[in-house]
């Protein structure tokens, strides 16, 4: 049942969080908003989410950091990361641009997950979630 599943949506667009969260909510899903780093790992203590949608570029820190913090504390949750940059490349110039921590990992990894990442996409689409 999907009412037994939440997702923590984080971007500071708040119009595309309520997008999304309108959106999950219509599909059945509990659904809790943060518009930064800070806010998101609150709302992770708050409640079990089982899926976050993160936005890569967050005021105070970036997506990528979140997702390995998110991952940290519970290793079987599912992370999208968004981002209105038009292509990888220019997200990740993005992040290198605000010189974050996170910046070379980031654009290391860039070639080895593109393609990896449609394919989990559609597996996790194809079947359901045990959590």
């Amino acid at each position: 049942m999907k009412r037994n599943h939440s997702i923590l949506v984080v971007d500071d667009e708040k119009t595309i969080a309520d997008g999304l969260r309108l959106t999950l909510e219509s599909e059945g899903y509990g659904v809790r908003t943060a518009g930064s780093v800070r806010e998101a790992l609150t709302a992770v203590l708050q409640g079990d989410s089982h899926a976050a949608i993160v936005d890569l570029m967050l005021p105070d820190g970036d997506g990528l950091h979140l997702t390995r913090e998110l991952k940290r504390r519970d290793p079987a949750i599912e992370v999208i990361v968004i981002t209105a940059y038009g292509s990888v490349r220019k997200a990740m110039e993005a992040t290198r641009s605000r010189s974050t921590p996170t910046s070379s990992w980031a654009s290391s990894r860039t070639r080895s997950s593109t393609g990896s990442l449609s394919a989990r996409t559609r597996t996790s689409s194809a079947g359901s979630s045990s959590r």
